[in-house]
């Protein structure tokens, strides 16, 4: 009969290197970072400090990425500490008296409540944008990627301006119906 020998791990062949997890962070925050702007934009309601606050927040999310649980809400843990922030900030620049921390806590709620909305919108938005033509596609790509003139796309594809326009607004209707039919037509 042989022994069994505890086995040994290389560290080379963990199952998930501390380089991808911490790959995995990066790509979360650059995902949630446009709802926790929105999440610390409706706290501070002013978009100077909401610059200094946010800025705050990533430098102390970068600081404590190895504290976060992969597999729990992201945005719940970011925003959390977004507004750990937003009362140091207010207090350090003396508005805190014009927000009471209750009233703080509530918009907190309301503000997570939007920021998952709006990342919610964000997923179905570039899922049904994933399901457009090949011309839909170059359309909306030069429109709000390259951010070409109507007039400029209308030249590189050889199509008249108000056909662009047309097109447009036949896309933004297609895209809005998708993007209802994604979030099961909640939130008009």
């Amino acid at each position: 009969m042989s022994k069994l020998l505890p086995m040994t791990l290389d560290p080379n062949e963990s199952a998930e290197s501390e380089a991808d997890r911490q790959d995995r962070f990066v790509r979360l925050l650059s995902k949630h970072s446009s709802a926790l702007y929105g999440y610390v934009l409706a706290l501070t309601a002013n978009r100077h400090d909401a610059d200094d606050v946010f800025q705050e927040t990533n430098v102390v999310l970068l600081r404590k990425w190895e504290q976060f649980e992969f597999g729990t809400d992201f945005l719940a843990w970011s925003c959390a500490i977004a507004r750990y922030k937003t009362l140091s900030h207010l207090s350090r620049s003396r508005r805190q008296h014009a927000l009471d921390p209750q009233l703080i806590e509530a918009l907190s709620e309301k503000a997570l409540d939007a920021a998952r909305s709006a990342d919610q919108r964000r997923d179905a938005l570039l899922e049904c944008i994933g399901k457009l033509g090949a011309s839909q596609s170059r359309i909306v790509q030069s429109r709000y990627y390259h951010q070409y003139s109507v007039k400029e796309i209308a030249e590189n594809l050889g199509m008249s301006s108000a056909r662009v326009y047309r097109s447009l607004a036949s896309i933004h209707r297609s895209l809005h119906e998708c993007v209802q039919r994604n979030l099961g037509g909640v939130g008009g």
